[in-house]
C-alpha cells in the first residue's frame, strides 16, 4: 500500500501518500465535515491501482447557527448543439439548443427555493463549436462551485461511438469523417465530472448521428452512463434512453427534455409536499417519455454514482406556483 485517501461527498479531503505499508496497519485521517448529512469514501492505493471505496455514511445532528443559510448554490452547465457545420448532422437534433435553454430556464426558477443562489453557463451551437469550447464550460463550473454546492450538467446533441465502442459527444464543428479527433470523447467527459466539487447531477440527451456505415443502430449509451456512475462521489445520472435506442422528439423539444422540464416544473412533485425528488422525477420521466414516443424510447431510472449517499427522496427542486 502506497497511499490512503478520504473523499467527503466525493471530494478529495485528505491524503496520506509516500507510504510503504504491508498487512494491517492502524492509521488516522482527519477530515473536515460540512454541516449536513455526508458520505465518506476511503480509498487505498498502491502503485498499480486504487481499491474499491469503503463507504461510511454520517448524519448531521449538530445545530445550525441562527441566521446562517446552509442551502447550496446551484451551478448549471447546459450544452445543446442543433446547428452543425456539417449539414448531414442536422437530422434528429434540431431542438437540442432549445432543450439546453429550457433546462436553464426551469432551474433558474428554483433560486430562493431549494437553492440560495443560481449561476449558469449556456453553450449552444456556435458557443459549443469545438471540444475546447465545451471543456471551457467544465473549467468554469469547477472553478466557481464549492464542495457545498450542487452542479447540474446537461448535454443535448449528437452522440456517436467509434469501432471500439468509445462514446463521443459531437460539438458544432465536428468533422463527420473524423469525429474521433473533433468530438468530445467519453474519457474527457467522465474525467471532468469526477473532478467537479459538490453534488453532481448529469442529464444526457444525445441522438445517434449514424456516422458509421457498418452499424444500423446508435451508440450504446449504457456504457458512458455506467462509467460516469463509477465516480466515487455524491451524484446521479439521468439518461434519455437505454442501450442503442434513438432519442425521439416531442413538440419543440426532445422527448426526454420535455419530460424532464415538465417534471422539474412541478409535474413530478410529491403529493402534498411540492418536493421534486430524484425518485419522483425519475419515475415521471420514464412514464412520460414512454407515452410521448409510443413506447419506442425507454429512459432508465436515475443511476446513483458509486459511493453516493443520496437517497431517492433527495430534493432537486420544488413546485413553483405562478
Amino acid at each position: 500500500m502506497t497511499g490512503v485517501e478520504a473523499r467527503v461527498n466525493g471530494n478529495a479531503d485528505n491524503k496520506k501518500g509516500g507510504l510503504n505499508l504491508v498487512g494491517e496497519t492502524p492509521m488516522e485521517i482527519r477530515v473536515k465535515m460540512p454541516a449536513r448529512d455526508s458520505t465518506i469514501a476511503v480509498i487505498v492505493q498502491n502503485r498499480f491501482k486504487e481499491s474499491e471505496p469503503a463507504i461510511v455514511r454520517v448524519r448531521w445532528t449538530g445545530q445550525v447557527e441562527q441566521g446562517v443559510d446552509i442551502r447550496s448554490t446551484l451551478y448549471v452547465l447546459a450544452i445543446g448543439v442543433s446547428s452543425y457545420t456539417d449539414k448531414n448532422l442536422k437530422e434528429g437534433v434540431q431542438y437540442a439548443a432549445n432543450d439546453a435553454r429550457d433546462f436553464v430556464s426551469v432551474m433558474k426558477r428554483q433560486m430562493g427555493g431549494v437553492y440560495k443562489g443560481f449561476q449558469a453557463k449556456l453553450l449552444v451551437n456556435g458557443d459549443a463549436q469545438t471540444r475546447t469550447h465545451i471543456l471551457s464550460g467544465f473549467d468554469w463550473v469547477e472553478r466557481a462551485a464549492t464542495n457545498n454546492d450542487v452542479i447540474m450538467i446537461f448535454l443535448a446533441g449528437h452522440g456517436e461511438t467509434d469501432t471500439k465502442n468509445r462514446y463521443y459527444f459531437l460539438p458544432a464543428e465536428s468533422d463527420r469523417g473524423n469525429f474521433t479527433s473533433t468530438g468530445l470523447p467519453q474519457t474527457d467527459i467522465v474525467g471532468r465530472i469526477r473532478e467537479l466539487p459538490g453534488r453532481v447531477f448529469v442529464f444526457i440527451d444525445t441522438c445517434y448521428a449514424g456516422l458509421l456505415s457498418t452499424r444500423s443502430s446508435g451508440p450504446d449509451i449504457d456504457r458512458i452512463v455506467n462509467e460516469i456512475a463509477e465516480a466515487p462521489k455524491d451524484g446521479v445520472i439521468f439518461a434519455s434512453s437505454t442501450g442503442n435506442q434513438r432519442s425521439g422528439q416531442a413538440g419543440e423539444n426532445g422527448a426526454f427534455t420535455k419530460a424532464l422540464t415538465e417534471g422539474l416544473s412541478g409535474k413530478a412533485a410529491e403529493g402534498g409536499t411540492g418536493k421534486i425528488t430524484i425518485g419522483t422525477l425519475g419515475v415521471y420521466i420514464a412514464e412520460r417519455v414512454n407515452k410521448l414516443t409510443n413506447g419506442q424510447q425507454k429512459p432508465p431510472l436515475p443511476a446513483p454514482f458509486k459511493g453516493s449517499g443520496l437517497s431517492t427522496d433527495y430534493p432537486l427542486a420544488v413546485k413553483i406556483h405562478d
